[in-house]
């Protein structure tokens, strides 16, 4: 398994259409919060995503893409596979 962190932007989108995007994202396995080593949780940038899936950086871009394109006629997707995670971000 490997970790990934997406970002996806949804060109001209309301608040509405990303809360479908992470209703969508979430049922696959794509989520907006992060765990630290001590078990405290934190929430993501918006629109991004972190995962952990048994598929390379390419499937990973062409699923994320899939969905994206259900929301938005001309999503930007960045999808990176992660080794580690250093952040300063809100508890969730």
């Amino acid at each position: 398994m490997a970790l990934f962190t997406v970002r996806i932007e949804l060109r001209g989108a309301d608040w509405e259409t990303y809360n479908r995007l992470h209703e969508s994202m979430n049922t696959v396995g794509y989520y907006r919060r992060v765990t630290g080593d001590n078990g405290v949780i934190f929430q993501l940038p918006d629109a991004e995503y972190a995962a952990e899936k048994n598929a390379t950086v390419q499937q990973v871009h062409d699923e994320v893409l899939r969905i994206a394109n259900q929301h938005n006629i001309d999503p930007h997707v960045l999808v990176s596979e992660t080794v580690r995670w250093a952040w300063t971000l809100p508890k969730a």
